[in-house]
């Protein structure tokens, strides 16, 4: 299995749905960034939120 090991930090935190279909989310402005390793097939999107 492949893994990257990458650096990531929360943006947005999604509840869930209301009755209308729309996202509940909630931004969220972290400093600090953490080290994670993810498996590679098990990658199934990537955000475009760049900051």
């Amino acid at each position: 299995m492949q893994y990257l090991d990458v650096n990531v930090k929360t943006a947005i935190i999604v509840h869930g749905y209301d009755e209308n279909n729309n996202e509940i989310a909630k931004a969220v402005n972290e400093e600090q960034y953490v080290a994670k390793l993810v498996a590679v097939e098990k990658l199934r999107s990537v955000s475009g939120n760049i900051f």
